[in-house]
């Protein structure tokens, strides 16, 4: 019975495919700031259901290819093209200057990077970074950053592909 509720990684990725360029369109009005801030209040909500979904498919009974996970991605697509992306262009809008974003580190696509690693969907992962720098939310968890984590993720795509090319797996 439990093994019915185990997706395998294919199942997860195929569920929820990245799309190629941006989720969210800017609208031609600057955002107010109490959109910003709505947006931001938004952003914790929906990353603690993310964080408490990443838990229990880590260290859950059905293990990491649960449904939690398959809803754990969509939760992170979410919040990317809700919250990422507005959050983004208000900051650009009205703080020009800044370097980068006062929530550089939007832990969302550390997550959804992580589990495209472990699912192997690396392309995907290498993906999800960039789209992190891009936005100005170069930060996560690891020394190197989320440049860092997709300079890893490269090198081991180039493995794979090694491997691959000359049937090692």
């Amino acid at each position: 019975m439990k093994n019915q509720n185990k997706l395998n990684n294919q199942d997860i990725i195929a569920k929820h495919k990245i799309a190629q360029g941006n989720f969210y369109t800017p609208s031609i009005q600057p955002m107010k700031k109490a959109e910003y801030e709505s947006c931001i209040r938004s952003h914790y909500l929906i990353l603690d259901k993310i964080k408490t979904m990443y838990t229990k498919a880590l260290y859950g009974e059905n293990g990491f290819f649960s449904e939690e996970i398959s809803e754990c991605i969509g939760l992170c697509l979410k919040d990317i093209d809700e919250n990422a992306y507005k959050i983004s262009e208000y900051e650009k809008n009205y703080k020009p200057n800044q370097l980068e974003s006062k929530y550089a580190n939007f832990t969302t696509f550390e997550i959804l990077a992580k589990i495209y690693e472990k699912c192997y969907e690396i392309e995907g992962a290498i993906n999800i970074c960039q789209q992190g720098i891009s936005l100005g939310f170069p930060r996560d968890s690891s020394t190197g950053n989320l440049a860092g984590r997709k300079a890893r993720l490269e090198v081991k795509l180039l493995k794979m592909e090694y491997k691959n090319k000359h049937g090692l797996i």
